[in-house]
C-alpha cells in the first residue's frame, strides 16, 4: 500500500500510456525520483546550483529528455558527463555560419540599394539636362530661322550700299599692297647696303693696308737704252698702267669710304714715273752687261707710298696650259677687289685653291680657272682676260692660219677686270667686245671655239679647255 496521500498519487496509467519496451521512462528506471514525493513548484523554485546546473540560456538546448526531466525534478544527482558545458552541435555551427552569412548579405543588400538611389538621382539631373539642352535648341533654330528671313529681306539694301563700299575697300587695299611691296623693296634694299658695308668693313678689317697694283715688263732693250726717262723708251701700255691706278683709287674711294684712298687725294702720275725711271737707272748700274728682260710690280699705297719689285720672267710653257671652268658663280656686283687690281686677292687664291691650280704646273696638272658670273657669263680667269672664236683665229695673233670670225672678249658689263693688256687689243682692234655663255663653252667646248688667254705679263698663249670632270673639251681627255 503507497504512503503517497491519495491526492499527490499519479492517476492509473492506460495501455496507451504504457511506454513501450524501446521508450524511455524514466520512473521506471529510477523510481526513487517519484515526482509524488515533492512538489512540482517547489523543484521549479528551488535555487539553482551554479556548479552542477548549467544556465540553460547559455547553451540554448538539453543533451536530452533525460536531462530536462533530471532539471524539473531537482533531486536526481548529475551525472559527471553533464558537470561540463555541452559543445555546441554541428547543427548549431552550421545555423551561426548561415545567420553571419545573411548579414553580409543584407549588408551587400543596403549598400546596393543605396548605389541605385544614386544613380536614379543622376539619372534624373541627366535627363533634366538634356531636355533643358533640346529646349535651348529649339530656341536656337528659331532664332536662326528668324534672322535668315530678315538677311533675305534685306539683300536688295546690301546690293545698293554694300557695294560701292566694298570696291573702295578694294582700291585701298591695292593701295595699302603697293606700299607694302614698297617698303618690303626699301627694306631689302637697306638691307643689302648694310650687308654690303659690313662686308666692305670685314674687307677692311683684314686688308687695312691693302696697296693699288699693277705688273708689266721691262723689255731687255728698254734696261739697256742710255735713256735717262721711262717715258721715252717706247713702252706702249705705260699710260694704261699709270691710268689703271687712278681709276682704282678713285673706285675704291667711293666704294668703301673708310678706305685709305678715300682719305687721301688723287695718286700723283709723276711720283710713279720718278720712282720707276730709278728703279731703271740702279739695275742699269748693278749688271749693266747682262740685262735681260724684267718683271716689274708696281704698288701704290697709303701716303702715296710707291713700291716697285722686280723678277725675273717666268718660264714660258711650250704646251697648251690647262684650264677648268669653276664649278660655283662668281659675285661682282658690290665687290670693288674684283673690279680693280689690288693685292687684295682673297677671291682669285680661294678659287684656284679649289681647283688645285698651279702658277708653274707639270704635265698635266691645272694651270687657271675659268670664272663666270650669277647669270652665268664668262668674266675671266683668275690672273688673265680671255677671248674666243669659231675656229682659228685672227692673222696677228695665229701662227699663219687666217679666219674672219673675230676673237670675242667677255663684256666690261659682265663685271670683270679690265686689264691693260684687254684694252691694248681692244683698241688695236684685235679683239671684240661680246657675251660668252658658260653653257656653251661646256656643250660645245673647244671643237667649235678656241680659247686665249692674255695679260701684261705673260702676253698672249692659247689654253686647253677642261670641263669639271677633267676631260678636255676637243675631245680628248687629261689626267688631273
Amino acid at each position: 500500500m503507497s504512503l503517497c496521500p491519495k491526492s499527490q498519487r499519479l492517476p492509473p496509467q492506460k495501455a496507451s500510456d504504457v511506454p513501450s519496451p524501446g521508450r524511455y521512462n524514466p520512473l521506471l528506471h529510477d523510481p526513487s525520483q517519484d515526482p509524488c514525493r515533492k512538489d512540482p513548484l517547489e523543484i521549479y523554485k528551488a535555487p539553482r546550483n551554479k556548479e552542477s546546473d548549467p544556465d540553460p540560456d547559455t547553451f540554448g538546448l538539453y543533451n536530452s529528455d533525460q536531462e530536462h526531466y533530471d532539471n524539473i525534478r531537482g533531486s536526481r544527482p548529475r551525472s559527471r558527463a553533464l558537470s561540463t558545458p555541452a559543445t555546441p552541435s554541428k547543427h548549431h555551427k552550421e545555423l551561426l555560419r548561415l545567420e553571419t552569412k545573411l548579414s553580409e548579405y543584407e549588408s551587400n543588400i543596403t549598400h546596393l540599394r543605396e548605389t541605385l538611389q544614386k544613380s536614379e538621382q543622376t539619372t534624373k539631373e541627366i535627363r533634366n539636362a538634356l531636355n533643358k539642352s533640346e529646349n535651348d535648341y529649339e530656341s536656337l533654330r528659331s532664332e536662326v530661322s528668324r534672322l535668315k528671313k530678315q538677311l533675305h529681306g534685306a539683300a536688295g539694301l546690301h546690293a545698293q550700299v554694300i557695294a560701292p563700299e566694298t570696291e573702295h575697300d578694294k582700291g585701298k587695299k591695292r593701295r595699302e599692297n603697293d606700299i607694302s611691296n614698297f617698303k618690303t623693296e626699301l627694306r631689302s634694299a637697306e638691307t643689302r647696303a648694310s650687308q654690303s658695308s659690313k662686308r666692305n668693313q670685314s674687307r677692311m678689317s683684314q686688308k687695312d693696308e691693302f696697296r693699288l697694283l699693277t705688273s708689266f715688263v721691262l723689255p731687255a732693250k728698254v734696261l739697256q737704252s742710255s735713256d735717262s726717262d721711262v717715258r721715252s723708251l717706247g713702252l706702249p701700255t705705260l699710260d694704261l698702267h699709270l691710268a689703271r691706278l687712278s681709276i682704282g683709287h678713285q673706285a675704291i674711294a667711293q666704294a668703301i669710304p673708310e678706305s685709305w684712298c678715300a682719305k687721301e687725294s688723287a695718286i700723283d702720275p709723276e711720283q710713279i714715273v720718278k720712282a720707276l725711271n730709278s728703279t731703271i737707272q740702279s739695275h742699269r748700274e748693278q749688271s749693266p752687261a747682262s740685262l735681260n728682260s724684267l718683271r716689274v710690280r708696281l704698288t701704290v699705297g697709303p701716303s702715296q707710298a710707291v713700291s716697285l719689285v722686280t723678277s725675273t720672267m717666268p718660264a714660258i710653257a711650250l704646251t697648251k696650259l690647262l684650264v677648268s671652268i669653276d664649278d660655283r658663280p662668281t659675285t661682282y656686283e658690290g665687290e670693288p677687289f674684283l673690279l680693280t687690281k689690288t693685292t687684295y686677292r682673297s677671291h682669285y687664291d680661294h678659287t684656284r685653291s679649289r681647283h688645285g691650280a698651279k702658277y708653274e704646273p707639270k704635265e698635266g696638272e691645272l694651270f687657271d680657272v675659268l670664272m663666270f658670273n650669277n647669270s652665268r657669263q664668262v668674266t675671266e680667269t683668275t690672273i688673265s682676260n680671255i677671248a674666243i672664236r669659231r675656229k682659228k683665229q685672227l692673222s696677228c695673233l695665229d701662227d699663219g692660219n687666217s679666219s674672219s670670225d673675230p676673237w670675242i672678249t667677255p663684256h666690261l658689263s659682265c663685271g670683270l677686270l679690265n686689264g691693260v693688256r684687254r684694252q691694248f687689243l681692244l683698241g688695236q682692234g684685235e679683239i671684240t667686245e661680246g657675251i660668252i655663255m658658260v653653257d656653251d663653252l661646256i656643250n660645245q667646248g673647244l671643237e667649235t671655239w678656241e680659247m686665249i688667254c692674255f695679260n701684261e705679263v705673260r702676253g698672249l698663249y692659247h689654253v686647253n679647255l677642261i670641263d669639271l670632270n677633267g676631260n678636255l673639251q676637243d675631245g680628248s681627255h687629261q689626267a688631273s
